[in-house]
């Protein structure tokens, strides 16, 4: 048997258009929430919405709860942000040494979790493997915008704060 030369170069040329012409980002149907909540609100699903690459040193979460062993630090019902965490956790049933958080604030200091939390909707949360962002509100009603993006081992955030407000705290635990 024989096959055509036309034939050959055509449906290789199909193949090649098939594999270059989509230059959709795959990542824009990850849906980085999936599995942060459980069945009851005290469950937890395992899986945090992080920022990191892949094999990161240190991954990225916003703290809706404190950070424990066999507990998330992150869960989608919860509409409070107690920080940001620097985590280096590989799994949550593994305690995590060597953390950070950090919460950008106005006004007084607040060191409890309890009342340095700012409330935040979802609608206003955005999460990908390669960034987050969050506008929290503070205590005086003003907007606290915080944007982040990841690297190996660090990460680079943008944080707004309200016009006219005192900006100068950033709270690191």
């Amino acid at each position: 048997m024989q096959l055509n030369p036309l034939l050959l170069l055509l449906l290789f040329a199909s193949l090649f258009s098939c594999a270059t012409d989509k230059k959709e980002d795959s990542l824009k149907f990850i849906n980085s929430y999936i599995g942060s909540t459980g069945a009851t609100d005290s469950d937890y699903g395992g899986t945090i919405p992080a920022v990191a690459p892949p094999f990161a040193m240190t991954q990225w979460v916003a703290m809706t709860r404190e950070n424990f062993i066999s507990n998330n630090p992150y869960n989608y019902r919860d509409t409070t942000i107690i920080g940001f965490l620097g985590t280096h956790q590989p799994a949550i049933w593994m305690g995590d040494y060597g953390f950070i958080s950090i919460l950008p604030s106005s006004g007084a200091v607040k060191i409890s979790p309890a009342e340095r939390a700012l409330r935040f909707l979802h609608k206003n949360e955005k999460a990908t493997p390669y960034s987050y962002s969050v506008e929290m509100q503070n205590k005086a009603g003003g907007i606290i915008k915080t944007e982040m993006a990841s690297t190996l081992r660090c990460a680079i955030f943008n944080i707004t704060f309200p016009e006219g407000s005192d900006c100068t705290d950033l709270i690191v635990n």
